[in-house]
């Protein structure tokens, strides 16, 4: 039985904002933020210049004080890569 691959393309990426034809993975460049323009049938950018090694994740969410559960209201939590911090 073959396993059917998935094209690597922006059209099929969680990343891809179709509204706004790009990628939602924000490039912070002299203290502003940008996205790159991309086309539903182009391959991702950062795989192709291997800057995926490089990609660094901050989260930001809301959880509930009382049960932790995530919320519109309450704390803010953030989670930030621990060579992040070094900068």
């Amino acid at each position: 039985m073959s396993k059917k691959k998935i094209k690597e393309i922006c059209n099929n990426c969680r990343l891809y904002n179709r509204e706004k034809c790009n990628c939602r993975l924000a490039i912070f460049h002299e203290g502003k933020e940008m996205h790159i323009p991309v086309d539903p049938q182009d391959e991702c950018f950062f795989q192709e210049h291997e800057l995926a090694e490089e990609i660094k994740q901050i989260r930001f969410w809301c959880e509930n004080p009382e049960t932790g559960e995530p919320s519109k209201e309450g704390i803010v939590k953030v989670e930030i890569p621990t060579d992040l911090t070094d900068l």
